[in-house]
């Protein structure tokens, strides 16, 4: 459960005293936590961050009810909040009465307290009422007590927290409709996909679902929604390291929480934290260059008004941004290795270097006039001027959140709820700390603290830890404070106060150095090449630096770069013996440990697989490489040309397990490839490399085709192509090379202002390995003149144009000159065949004369016209075309009809031609 602790409305702290709220003990120690403040409450949120299955617990803080049983409390530093003596086992003590009786109990540090429980002792009559009071509670030792009844009582009287079980989800953060509904985002269960879950039937029901249309892939998840000026956005974060996919969305808007739409922004931005002030939304986070593979980014900054088109801001840092507020005037910005920008307008960036502020920054928030920032490490810092910093509280695990409202900051850090009140005006506030250290006999430390606040400031400076004043330093008065000579580890706090209150320094831990002694040396150890040297030293002491050396003990003229730990660890890449030692060091002396032999054993390598012959054929496929599979550590290849063991030859850039010779060009190859380590070589067997010509393949031979004269057409050929492959056209059969089309040299042959006639062409493909021959193919030219008609079919021109109409006519009938307008031969019978036919057409219940005939596109000295009549006498071009065809040879066959009805009287369509 989630406990609210009030604090004393007594004492007036100052604004940086922070201190636990609660412990969200239904997390599993690996907690993500997030707290907000809406409608008038903070609420928080969490889940077992090691468990994606586990429910999301959500809690609204200070919503209690009255003490219920039965109750369950871990007893430790953090839900006692402090330690009454440092290093000391530790027990709770309590006395309390229920409607059963008054108990006593003593509970260990570790263990839990349960009401009710039969190990505890009555004491007293039981209460009159279904209730719990507490009588007394002390978390205490034998020498320090401190009295931690409020803490228990918070605990009995605050409200359970509601666990919404959100099948398949990842949580991630927590935010609101405008209503102040919770709604819970995240990913799915393998961070694969967002998804994000509210109420959709004000029933507390907590669907989960996918944001629409999303199409991206790889470690993604939903990091915040805003609901701000009637439109939701969402922003995402995430980059799959192991396919380098990058995140193609990193914004999207929706009206209804249903459809969703995507930002256009560039693949490869991602965002962390956003939030929405001053009529824009500003979304800060990262940019990863989608084709760089070292995992290199910089900082980007969004800003949106109307939080669908945004402008992008990327920063001159390689570090994630990952939280963003306004303060009122500005904005600010916060994220990796400290850093930190402003922004007066959102759009325009300038990088603070804030003072006494260090690490990477997760969480900024404002209140009460302080910006407080929170770090990675669990580190919490404050500043009033924007600038310089005061370290004020350090835990364990990441500041997740922080939170203001209700005149106090929260913030989640791990499994920790913390809580600092605002203070008021004008109060002492520490804004440096006295630094803790290490010390040497007989040293004096000089401690300072800085602070502000009404005037005047005074100054107590006590023995022991931050609260307990029951050793005052008489005379420590000052911001300064010099200790006496130390001869053990010291602690000193000071309190700094005013007229308005008071605030108490962390505790200056001041520790006495004790000289090194080696406890346990370091090992030595035979090993194989590649493997690991590890060895370890155990040393008693404090502050201790470790630096290992190469040699014997006692020689520190080779220390080993990077090796400054208790843990000594380096790969051994080479055989032979070699000797180290490590000093151990602090201000009061070194030990140096004893010499250690490393033995190690050298492993030549080994070939598995021999490289095997390969024959292919010329430009045969990728992947007709040969290979060679050896074991060994360190390995190194060199390929050779020529037959094993001969080394004239090796090949430039052949230096790995896989060799792709050329195979350009068809022929017979030697290869073979030497295989080393620091402890020897081994030679592969000559491999055979045949590479087979290939003369060319035709893919697709060239096809006829048909055209007007005066015209033009591009015959093409496909062919398998190669590096060398030339081309040349002629005219004539295939094979025939009496007539080259002059400059034709390519895959296609244009011929241009066509005449007449039928003309057959072909083309050669050459490449280094030989040559083929296409197919025949022919361009047949239809004339467009009538004159010209007559020249390809050999006859004359006569005084009637008609040139020698007998000998047309005498075949079927038709004159020369419709023949010329159908495209048919002087010769050839037309009746009754594809290009003449006549018929009766039935359409419906009516009968009407029809005529098929097939005519040329295109003529430019004759027409053809096609009549009717009833009676053979009177003749008139009435018919109506019911169908056209192009049959892709320069010729369209037509279908026309009468336009009267055949009944009792007699229906004829007839064809005539003219000449202008």
């Amino acid at each position: 459960m989630v406990a609210y602790i009030a604090l004393s409305q007594n004492a007036v702290v100052a604004q940086t005293a922070w201190t636990i709220a609660d412990v969200l003990e239904n997390g599993q120690g690996n907690t993500l936590a997030r707290v907000a403040y809406s409608n008038g409450d903070f609420h928080v949120a969490w889940q077992d961050a090691n468990d994606w299955n586990a429910s999301v617990y959500y809690d609204v803080i200070g919503e209690a009810t009255s003490p219920s049983l039965p109750f369950q409390f871990q007893v430790n530093n953090s839900t006692m909040r402090g330690d009454p003596d440092f290093g000391s086992v530790k027990y709770l003590n309590i006395r309390y009465a229920t409607n059963e009786g008054e108990f006593e109990g003593s509970i260990r540090e570790g263990d839990s307290l349960a009401i009710p429980d039969d190990s505890h002792i009555v004491v007293g009559p039981p209460l009159l009422e279904d209730t719990v009071v507490i009588i007394y509670a002390r978390y205490e030792t034998a020498n320090a007590s401190q009295d931690v009844s409020s803490v228990i009582e918070s605990a009995l009287v605050s409200s359970p927290n509601s666990s919404f079980d959100i099948r398949d989800f990842r949580f991630s953060n927590l935010a609101f409709e405008s209503d102040g509904t919770p709604m819970f985002i995240g990913s799915d269960p393998w961070g694969d996909r967002p998804r994000y879950a509210y109420d959709a039937f004000d029933q507390e029901d907590f669907p989960t679902l996918d944001f629409n249309n999303w199409n991206g892939h790889g470690n993604a998840k939903a990091t915040q929604i805003i609901h701000a000026g009637g439109i939701y956005v969402a922003s995402f974060s995430g980059t799959d390291d192991w396919s380098h996919d990058p995140l193609p969305h990193s914004l999207a808007s929706s009206a209804d929480l249903q459809n969703w739409t995507y930002a256009s922004l560039p693949q490869g931005y991602s965002v962390e934290g956003m939030a929405y002030d001053d009529g824009r939304f500003i979304a800060v986070g990262s940019f990863s260059d989608p084709n760089d593979w070292s995992g290199a980014q910089n900082g980007a900054i969004f800003t949106s008004v109307t939080g669908q088109t945004w402008t992008v801001t990327t920063l001159p840092i390689q570090e994630s941004l990952q939280d963003v507020i306004f303060t009122g005037s500005e904005w600010l910005a916060v994220g990796g290795d400290t850093s930190f920008w402003r922004s007066s307008d959102g759009f325009s960036w300038g990088k603070v270097t804030p003072i006494n502020l260090h690490g990477d920054l997760t969480a900024v928030a404002i209140g009460n006039g302080y910006v407080v920032v929170g770090t990675a490490s669990g580190a919490l810092f404050s500043t009033v001027d924007g600038m310089t910093f005061s370290k004020q509280a350090q835990y364990s695990g990441r500041v997740n959140d922080i939170a203001v409202g209700n005149e106090k900051f929260m913030v989640t850090i791990g499994a920790y709820l913390l809580e600092a009140p605002f203070a008021a005006e004008g109060v002492a506030d520490i804004t440096a700390q006295p630094a803790s250290s290490y010390v040497i006999p007989s040293e004096r430390v000089t401690l300072t603290v800085a602070a502000q606040g009404d005037s005047p400031l005074s100054y107590q400076w006590f023995e022991g830890s931050s609260g307990d004043t029951s050793v005052l330093i008489s005379g420590a008065t000052s911001p300064v404070f010099q200790t006496p000579p130390l001869s053990q580890t010291e602690r000193y706090w000071v309190r700094v106060q005013n007229s308005v209150g008071a605030e108490d320094s962390l505790t200056a831990t001041l520790t006495m150095q004790e000289e090194p002694i080696i406890t346990d040396q370091p090992a030595g150890e035979s090993l194989n090449m590649r493997d690991s040297v590890s060895s370890r030293v155990s040393a008693t002491g404090n502050n201790l630096s470790y630096q290992w050396y190469e040699g014997f003990a006692g020689d520190a003229t080779r220390p080993i770069s990077g090796r400054t730990g208790s843990y000594f660890g380096l790969r051994a890449d080479f055989p032979g013996a070699y000797y180290y030692w490590v000093r151990v060091f602090n201000e009061l002396g070194s030990v140096d440990s004893g010499t250690i032999l490393v033995t190690v054993v050298p492993v030549p390598p080994i070939i598995t697989d021999d490289p095997q012959d390969v024959t292919i054929t010329v430009n045969g496929f990728f992947g007709s490489g040969i290979f060679v599979q050896a074991v060994g550590p360190s390995l190194s290849y060199q390929w050779y040309e020529g037959f094993s063991g001969d080394t004239t030859t090796p090949l430039a850039s052949a230096t790995s397990w896989a060799f792709y010779p050329s195979d350009d060009n068809a022929g017979i190859s030697n290869f073979w490839v030497r295989v080393t380590n620091p402890a020897g070589l081994v030679d592969s067997r000559t491999v055979t490399y045949t590479v087979l010509p290939m003369p060319p393949v035709i893919k697709e031979q060239p096809l006829d085709s048909w055209a007007s004269e005066g015209s033009n057409v591009t015959l093409r050929v496909d062919v398998d192509y190669r590096s060398g492959t030339t081309y040349q056209w002629y005219q004539g059969s295939s094979g025939d090379i009496a007539n080259p089309v002059g400059s034709a040299t390519s895959s296609s042959l244009y011929v241009g202002d066509l005449q007449a006639g039928n003309f057959t062409y072909w083309v050669r493909v050459t490449n280094p390995d030989g040559y083929t021959d296409s197919s025949d193919t022919t361009v047949h030219v239809r004339p467009v003149t009538f004159s010209s008609w007559l020249a390809r079919e050999g006859l004359p021109i006569n005084e009637s144009g008609d040139g020698a109409p007998d000998y047309s006519v005498t075949q079927d009938g038709f004159s020369n000159l419709i023949r010329f307008v159908m495209g048919a031969n002087s010769h050839e019978h037309l009746s009754n065949t594809d290009a003449f036919s006549h018929e009766t057409l039935a359409i419906g219940d009516n009968v009407f004369v029809a005529l098929q005939f097939t005519a040329l596109k295109e003529t430019t000295d004759a027409t053809l016209h096609i009549e009717e009549s009833t009676d053979l006498t009177t003749w008139s071009e009435t018919a109506v075309q019911v169908n056209t065809l192009d049959n892709g040879d320069e010729t369209v066959t037509y279908v026309y009809r009468s336009s009267g009805l055949v009944t009792t009287k007699q229906g004829f369509l007839r064809l005539r031609a003219s000449r202008p």
